[in-house]
């Protein structure tokens, strides 16, 4: 792959097919598309321990009164993650200061992986849930539990952790395919679209900080990167005009999750 530098990649993907931040309109074409597929749930958590979310009407107050409670009562929320598991079940997992987590609307399946972690002094970092309810859970620098997971992906867990380099998020493509981020802005992928691909390898180039990636069950993805930038695929919805207000307001994004 040639080198290119920051200005040229960021001009490149600007003129191209994937859409970089300040944030713009989405396309009519995309709008009419989306209007064909599910819509997505999504959060964003942000600033001083903030966060905006859309969900499903069952779930929606439910989590609004859990993840209020923990910011109420001082809990850092770092971390959240759902999926459609178990014919249908909602599994949400929320990660704190203190490694531990809540589901909501059904059982959780981690909390032995949860207890494990926690018991052994480290903390939970990440958690990735894949629609077959296949997990990740990523904890102190380089650590990890895993079920139900690709071979790939233990693989490629198994030799960052050898190279003793940060994990920082494994996120899962609805359909097959995934991404583990490592380091301040590496990446290892398999069965991504290409223009995510692109899009991580320029970031990588250009060094900026990656931060994370995540997919809707449409296929659309949502890169967060450097100083509040944003990267996102054609076809992505109103979560963007939220990224935006955000952005405005000069909240720091620390991490936007699609919830499938």
């Amino acid at each position: 792959m040639n080198k290119v530098n920051r200005r040229d990649f960021l001009r490149t993907c600007a003129a191209g097919a994937i859409a970089l931040s300040p944030l713009n309109a989405v396309t009519k074409a995309a709008s009419s598309t989306r209007n064909l597929e599910i819509a997505p749930a999504w959060c964003v958590l942000y600033g001083e321990n903030s966060f905006e979310y859309v969900l499903g009407a069952k779930l929606s107050s439910l989590f609004h009164d859990e993840v209020s409670k923990l910011i109420q009562d001082g809990e850092n929320v770092r971390h959240i993650a759902m999926s459609n598991t178990r014919g249908g079940s909602n599994q949400v997992i929320t990660v704190y200061r203190d490694s531990n987590c809540f589901t909501t609307i059904s059982d959780s399946y981690v909390d032995a992986d949860f207890k494990q972690i926690r018991d052994q002094g480290h903390r939970v970092n990440d958690v990735a849930i894949a629609a077959n309810g296949g997990r990740v859970i990523l904890y102190g620098r380089n650590g990890f539990l895993a079920a139900h997971t690709p071979a790939k992906v233990i693989e490629a867990l198994t030799e960052l952790n050898r190279r003793d380099q940060a994990i920082k998020q494994v996120a899962y493509r609805p359909n097959g395919g995934w991404v583990i981020l490592y380091g301040s802005n590496g990446s290892w992928t398999k069965d991504i679209p290409d223009d995510l691909k692109n899009t991580l390898h320029g970031l990588n180039n250009a060094k900026e900080e990656i931060k994370s990636v995540s997919f809707d069950r449409n296929d659309h993805w949502i890169v967060i990167y450097g100083k509040n930038n944003i990267a996102w695929s054609r076809g992505a919805g109103r979560e963007l005009d939220m990224l935006e207000r955000i952005k405005r307001r000069g909240e720091p994004i620390s991490k936007f999750t699609y919830l499938y």
